[in-house]
């Protein structure tokens, strides 16, 4: 229960950065505070309760094998998104850089959406 409060205030986070983007300092004190969350739950889950094997041991339903599929996507595009944003708040990003970071973070955020639905089937 704990651990989905802890995914639902990083799924806030996420929406709030989503909404304040083009305020630039603080879209990127929300996505990073989010992102940061939700990776740290990861690695927690992990460390606790050994999730990633659970994951590619168990049988799931759909919904919750839709769930890891959809987080795990999300979690991955994180590190894409994160380098690129940095590029980009630093300046060096250019408009190519620009256009794969909001390409990736819509998918990103996408996948990160139907994963915070689909948790509740956990």
């Amino acid at each position: 229960m704990i651990a989905k409060g802890f995914a639902t205030l990083a799924y806030t986070l996420l929406v709030l950065g989503v909404i304040q983007r083009k305020s630039r300092r603080l879209h990127v004190a929300l996505m990073a505070s989010g992102i940061a969350l939700d990776t740290a739950l990861v690695l927690t889950l992990q460390i606790q309760r050994s999730v990633i094997q659970e994951a590619a041991t168990e049988t799931f339903n759909l919904l919750q094998a839709g769930h890891s599929l959809a987080s795990t996507l999300a979690f991955a595009l994180y590190f894409p998104v994160v380098f690129l944003g940095v590029n980009q708040f630093l300046g060096r990003g250019g408009a190519r850089g620009r256009a794969w970071h909001i390409r990736l973070a819509i998918t990103a955020f996408c996948f990160r959406s139907a994963g915070f639905l689909l948790m509740f089937s956990m």
